[in-house]
């Protein structure tokens, strides 16, 4: 029996994948794409675990690019860009609300320091427990850990959860702690999948 719902975010809770932020960033600072990209590709995980933030990252553009403005400058650019790229899925909002009346409703997303400061601002974590955020606990999907840690801060057992993400290279080790998994297209299809799982939507 279903007990937990574990939602991802990006991708799922809010309409933007980090590459699309990443080519409005880019855009907004009129530097290459490509940059960020390879910054990011350097850095995911320290980005992921919280031991590199958005501040470095931004040091590090402004570094490569000489960059007029200051690093305070270009968060400032990156939070308003952010904010516009990342529109909150409005029906996955109202969803999730509606099953925090019935079930325990719960969080895993690999985000970096700066977006969880700006999606707390915003209210998106309300409600979400447990809400495991990578940069926070310092561990990221796939990692078994972080799949643990959220089963046990739940009190569930892996077979009363499902884990929705828009990722499926992060399933086989939810399935391997007994999680159900939905690959996340749209809402529409995600209340179908939990329906067959006997979830009430």
């Amino acid at each position: 029996m279903i007990k937990a719902i574990i939602f991802d975010m990006g991708g799922v809770i809010l309409t933007s994948k980090i590459e699309n932020i990443l080519q409005q960033v880019a855009k907004s600072l009129d530097v290459p794409a490509e940059s960020l990209m390879e910054i990011r590709a350097q850095n995911k995980e320290a980005l992921w675990d919280g031991k590199m933030s958005v501040r470095d990252f931004a040091a590090l553009l402004k570094k490569k690019h000489s960059l007029k403005q200051s690093v305070a400058q270009i968060l400032s650019i990156w939070k308003s860009t952010y904010l516009k790229a990342t529109v909150p899925n409005t029906e996955m909002v109202a969803i999730a609300g509606k099953l925090m009346k019935m079930y325990k409703v719960g969080m895993i997303s690999n985000l970096w320091d700066f977006h969880v400061t700006i999606n707390k601002e915003r209210g998106l974590y309300k409600g979400f427990d447990p809400c495991v955020l990578s940069c926070k606990v310092g561990i990221h999907k796939p990692q078994k850990k972080i799949f643990e840690l959220a089963l046990n801060k739940s009190g569930m057992k892996g077979d009363e959860c499902v884990f929705i993400d828009d990722r499926e290279e992060y399933f086989p080790i939810a399935q391997s702690l007994g999680m159900k998994t939905i690959a996340f297209c749209n809402a529409s299809q995600m209340v179908v999948e939990l329906k067959k799982l006997g979830v009430e939507v």
